[in-house]
């Protein structure tokens, strides 16, 4: 992936931004300087052979720039990253525990009422099969006509 000062670097970073845009300016004005093309009869194999080691000399220097330039870029967006995110991760872990809490004790009430449903219940139960059996007796009890 391409480097790109514009899509790597924030507005959070104006140093970095700033020593990169100066870096490119400087390359733009003192960087390889192109000359008029020499005729047929100037190009020889030694030139041309002189002319492809400095291009790939410069070509290297300037990927060892591009390199150390994103390496910077790389340890001052994350310097920061670290510092929002572990400011972040505290607070939230703060909220977690106050709501794992405050679930505890929901549960807690819900288990309370559940038992008391539970034995109601049962009360309950209990009063029908009594209601039960005595309206049994009281039907025997009755004379049929």
């Amino acid at each position: 992936m391409p480097f790109s000062p514009a899509r790597d670097m924030s507005d959070s970073q104006p140093q970095v931004r700033d020593a990169v845009q100066a870096a490119m300016h400087e390359q733009r004005e003192h960087g390889r300087r192109t000359t008029a093309a020499p005729g047929p009869g100037q190009v020889t194999p030694a030139g041309l052979h002189t002319e492809l080691a400095l291009a790939r000399e410069e070509i290297k220097d300037l990927k060892r720039e591009r390199d150390r330039l994103r390496e910077r870029v790389r340890l001052s967006l994350g310097a920061e990253l670290d510092d929002v995110g572990r400011r972040q991760l505290v607070e939230r872990i703060r909220q977690l525990e106050q709501q794992n809490t405050e679930l505890r004790h929901e549960l807690s009430e819900a288990r309370d009422r559940l038992t008391d449903s539970e034995r109601r219940l049962q009360e309950a139960e209990d009063d029908l099969t009594a209601a039960r059996a005595s309206l049994r007796r009281a039907m025997r009890a009755v004379p049929s006509k």
